[in-house]
């Protein structure tokens, strides 16, 4: 039943209204009737009617701000004006708030009856609407459950409600591009939606984009299927109007196309679209610290630093190696003292006939070396480091064991000035983050 609440001050007719109408057999249940809306408006709340009908001129409220405070606690109440004023302000004024229908007086129970069933017909589509959304919803949110729980991918998935208007795909693609956190949308039409609702949203977006193309069920319910299932389980058809409007768009993305979610075919290709998504993020934000930049006349190290940032994003800075030793030389002993502890903790340490107390002096440089060039790089945020040999300053040592620490956390390096090598170590180092 369609629940219909009735706000009129003039009571003949709004006896005539109630009395006149047999709701019930018309699929309505009319639940309360008041002749003003300061009165109306309380009882409205308690019985969250479906349809409101209420007069515009009333003491006390008029049923313009009945109808925007009901619109505003109640926005799915739709809304019919009755007014004995055709005035255009009326008119506009009540297009603003939301009204579904704008009668004027005097109103038939013919007239009245036919708006009725029109706007109940809109209620009960978008309540059967909702209700595929919400299983669309259900199944979209077991899949990412179910993927995040497999164990074979690298990073975690989030799941989105179910998009359907032009705002809320455009809202959720520039949240998408905004959060540090996202590397890649992963879009799944599975059902059936107009393409054209995805064009703005797509033409700002500008992360790594994978249309996965399978549908929900792994197996079809033939004994049982029916028109309900056909609308919520439209893959075929929602994947080939989005995969179509992409095209037409000219927007890269990986398309996974697999019979089942669940496959692990499916699941590995989507994996590794991940870390590639990973990969491309984390290129487009990669800055190499250079130490002693002197090697500038040899191609294989120098390269074109300018194009690269153009086309992937590496920004490669260079330092004098002083600079880089002063932050080496800022390290207290206290700290230095510690990383030996933990070097000697975590390592065999094989003298080979050397002296005890001057190797491990020996080894205190090392970590020195390796605390202070980690504090400038991160202080600078760099994440990755190239060296030379040639040019130490004041360093003590070559950062051997220094390097090879900072590269087991994640640092890029490359030798020789070799910026290139130090920037892929660092993205093969996200990218293959959890595999053996």
């Amino acid at each position: 039943m369609v629940k219909v609440f009735l706000v009129e001050d003039e009571s003949i007719i709004r006896r005539g209204i109630r009395d006149n109408i047999d709701w019930e057999s018309h699929g309505f249940e009319f639940v309360g009737e008041a002749g003003d809306g300061e009165y109306a408006y309380p009882l409205i709340l308690k019985t969250k009617p479906d349809i409101l009908i209420t007069d515009i001129k009333m003491p006390f409220m008029d049923g313009l701000e009945l109808s925007r405070l009901v619109k505003k606690n109640l926005p799915k109440t739709r809304i019919i004006v009755l007014s004995g004023y055709n005035e255009f302000d009326y008119a506009k004024e009540a297009i603003k708030i939301g009204i579904s229908d704008y009668l004027l007086k005097p109103v038939t129970s013919v007239s009245l009856m036919d708006t009725l069933k029109y706007v109940a017909d809109e209620i009960r589509e978008e309540q059967e609407n909702s209700r595929c959304l919400a299983h669309v919803a259900k199944h979209s949110q077991i899949i990412v459950d179910e993927l995040n729980k497999s164990g074979r991918f690298p990073f975690e998935l989030v799941w989105k409600p179910t998009l359907i208007t032009n705002e809320v795909i455009r809202k959720t693609f520039n949240e998408a591009n905004q959060d540090p956190e996202c590397a890649g949308v992963i879009t799944w039409m599975h059902t059936f939606s107009p393409a054209k609702s995805w064009i703005l949203g797509l033409q700002e977006y500008h992360k790594p984009l994978c249309h996965l193309h399978t549908q929900f069920n792994q197996e079809i319910p033939y004994d049982s299927i029916d028109m309900d299932f056909m609308n919520e389980n439209q893959s075929a058809h929602g994947g080939r109007e989005y995969g179509h409007i992409v095209t037409r768009m000219g927007i890269e993305r990986k398309v996974i196309v697999g019979h089942h979610w669940a496959d692990e075919k499916v699941q590995d290709q989507l994996a590794s679209w991940m870390r590639t998504a990973i990969g491309v993020m984390e290129s487009s934000h990669i800055r190499v610290m250079r130490v002693a930049d002197n090697m500038r006349n040899v191609a294989v190290t120098d390269g074109d630093k300018v194009e690269a940032q153009i086309k992937f994003g590496w920004e490669v800075d260079a330092y004098p190696v002083n600079e880089i030793v002063e932050a080496v030389d800022a390290v207290s002993q206290a700290d230095t003292d510690a990383l030996v502890e933990e070097y000697y903790d975590t390592y065999d340490i094989l003298l080979e006939g050397r002296d005890e107390k001057q190797f491990r002096r020996h080894v205190a440089v090392q970590a020195q070396i390796e605390l202070g060039f980690e504090r400038f790089l991160d202080a600078n945020n760099y994440q990755a480091i190239v060296t030379h040999f040639g040019d130490l300053g004041g360093l003590k040592q070559l950062p051997g064991l220094a390097i090879q620490r900072l590269m087991e956390k994640g640092y890029g390096f490359g030798a020789e000035g070799d910026w290139k090598t130090a920037a892929m170590v660092r993205l093969m180092k996200i990218m293959a983050a959890g595999t053996k």
